[in-house]
């Protein structure tokens, strides 16, 4: 499996470019899987999006672990 990460402030573009190569690997016979993260399917991605949201005072460790975690969760759970 490849993991390959689009990322960029809002508005730059990334749904456009992450469309564009899905399409390109969908035509080339290749399984595709895109994820956006944080995810809202399971309880670490939920954690991260809202710290990402919250305001005042947040704890940035503890947001960053929650979004790692996420990301893992992904990468386990579509790995074949």
């Amino acid at each position: 499996m490849k993991f390959i990460v689009i990322d960029g402030l809002d508005g730059s573009g990334k749904d456009t470019q992450i469309n564009l190569l899905a399409q390109t690997f969908k035509k080339q016979g290749k399984n595709v899987v895109v994820r956006s993260h944080p995810c809202d399917d399971n309880r670490y991605g939920r954690k991260s999006k809202a710290a990402l949201l919250k305001t005042g005072k947040i704890n940035h460790l503890l947001a960053t672990v929650y979004f790692g975690l996420d990301a893992i969760r992904s990468v386990r759970k579509y790995s074949h």
